[in-house]
């Protein structure tokens, strides 16, 4: 397992250096205040560490950013494509959550 620790003037910033650098399998295990901003503690499988969206094919940074499945991916109607977007969609709400819980220390 991975783990590192990312920090940005805000959320939304550090959670953009947790996808750049670990991928979209990286999992938020922390995040705290930080005298720059906010420091966000981020942990991926080893084994599931996928190229940062930098070295992504051209089609598939679009496709996965305006929610469609990234070329790589395929439309083949995995069966677990649907648990997967309950989990992304679960994740959408803890970060929207945390943003609200860290909106006052902005």
């Amino acid at each position: 397992m991975r783990l590192r620790r990312f920090v940005g003037a805000d959320v939304a910033t550090a959670t953009r250096l947790v996808r750049e650098h670990l991928g979209p399998e990286a999992v938020i295990l922390a995040t705290r205040g930080h005298p720059d901003g906010i420091e966000i503690t981020a942990a991926v499988d080893a084994e599931l560490v996928t190229r940062p969206l930098a070295a992504m094919p051209a089609g598939a940074e679009a496709a996965t950013a305006s929610g469609g499945v990234a070329p790589a991916i395929g439309a083949s109607g995995d069966a677990g494509f649907a648990s997967v977007a309950q989990e992304l969609q679960a994740l959408r709400a803890h970060l929207a959550e945390i943003e609200r819980t860290l909106a006052p220390l902005r």
